[in-house]
């Protein structure tokens, strides 16, 4: 019971750990979230734009070592998200590498299977594009975030959607702790909830978490709550500055992505 407690408990302070990041980090406070968003976009474009056999996607690698050594953001936060995406990665890796019998040239005239190579590829676009989204988060706070959305007039309703859902996380989380523990008051003896009471546990939680759910919104109502108002609040208009730097930033991108295309043509 209590390494469950302490794994809802640890959740709960994981999501946390993130805004509170992101609203201390000063180095990249003042680059509007609208330039950052983008800048991501772009970034992913790049990198999923190479083929299954293109290494050139390891000039990339350019671009995270850099932002690691600007952010420093503690590596357990970076590397416990990246842990979550990696299984579904390795998944897709290994069954290239059990299938994929086709033989790839490589640099200075060196041949392998092409499923090592496919498989070493997905890796690091998967790498790549976790890490573009992570340091987004990282250095921009959520409600930053949903006002570069609405910057790129995406649907009010979409952008409150995606950021009460992520509010509401926690309050499920919190519900979840809350259930757990008189569970466990109840039956101190055992080590885990039991398989028989799940889906009553499950029922239960959701339930609650609606019931809480709705009362939080009632009450930000009678606080003369507008979603459009508040999504609009953070919408802020990018400086000159701003500008430069996302102009310099994309022809990095397409400077590497060129490099990439020169490097197969070279190499194969």
């Amino acid at each position: 019971m209590k390494d469950s407690a302490a794994g809802i408990a640890s959740s709960m302070a994981s999501m946390r750990e993130l805004e509170i990041f992101s609203a201390s980090d000063a180095r990249f406070s003042s680059l509007g979230a609208p330039v950052k968003i983008l800048a991501s976009f772009v970034f992913i474009l790049c990198v999923v734009s190479f083929g299954v056999y293109d290494l050139g996607v390891m000039l990339f690698f350019v671009f995270p070592a850099a932002l690691w050594f600007v952010v420093k953001p503690p590596a357990r936060i970076f590397f416990n998200r990246l842990l979550i995406v990696l299984p579904f990665v390795v998944f897709t890796g290994i069954s290239n590498l059990i299938f994929d019998n086709s033989v790839v040239e490589l640099p200075f005239g060196f041949q392998t299977r092409g499923g090592a190579v496919s498989f070493f590829t997905i890796l690091c676009k998967a790498v790549l594009c976790v890490g573009a989204a992570l340091f987004l988060v990282l250095t921009t706070p959520i409600n930053a975030i949903a006002g570069g959305l609405r910057r790129f007039k995406l649907p009010c309703v979409l952008v409150l959607q995606t950021v009460l859902t992520l509010r509401y996380l926690e309050v499920m989380l919190d519900e979840a702790r809350r259930m757990h523990c008189a569970y466990s008051l109840r039956a101190p003896n055992l080590s885990g909830i039991r398989i028989s009471d799940w889906h009553k546990i499950v029922a239960r939680l959701f339930l609650r978490s609606l019931d809480r759910a709705e009362n939080i919104y009632s009450a930000m109502l009678c606080r003369g709550f507008c979603a459009r108002k508040t999504m609009d609040f953070y919408k802020t208009k990018e400086s000159f500055a701003e500008i430069a730097a996302l102009l310099c930033f994309v022809f990095a991108c397409v400077f590497l992505r060129a490099a990439g295309w020169i490097f197969k043509g070279a190499a194969w």
